[in-house]
């Protein structure tokens, strides 16, 4: 199957196939992933990152297919790239998902510097996301 990254403008798909790959180093982004289930087994199929700019990247591996290690670290790099990075309960799944795909320590990283909706949200939510040092930890 062949790998995709389409950038989008607004909703509308300027660039289909384009391999833009991250976003302009002071960029604030939302990030999310899809993946077959909950289930620990469970594998991404998609990911989405948008910027308050309008620009959307998404990532897959072909349609219906398991998200590639290749996709995933082009993921990885253009979230690295990011001033910060927004999620609902990321360091709880989205990037513990993303390193068990990659193997990445940047997801680590990632995990405990950005910002979890889900966190800030209801912090005594057992199932929020979790932050700082403990971020790591759910990695290994």
């Amino acid at each position: 199957a062949s790998e995709f990254c389409f950038e989008y403008t607004t909703s509308l798909c300027i660039t289909p196939g384009h391999q833009r790959t991250a976003m302009p180093p002071s960029t604030v982004v939302f990030f999310d992933l899809e993946t077959t289930g909950l289930e620990d087994d469970a594998s991404i199929t998609c990911a989405v990152v948008t910027s308050g700019d309008g620009v959307t990247l998404a990532y897959f591996s072909g349609y219906g297919e398991i998200m590639s290690r290749a996709k995933g670290m082009q993921l990885i790099d253009a979230l690295s790239a990011a001033s910060t990075v927004v999620t609902w309960n990321g360091a709880g799944y989205d990037f513990k998902k993303l390193y068990e795909l990659t193997g990445d320590d940047r997801c680590k990283t990632l995990a405990v510097r950005h910002a979890d909706i889900e966190s800030a949200r209801n912090p005594s939510n057992p199932y929020a996301g979790i932050v700082g040092l403990e971020a790591i930890t759910t990695l290994d």
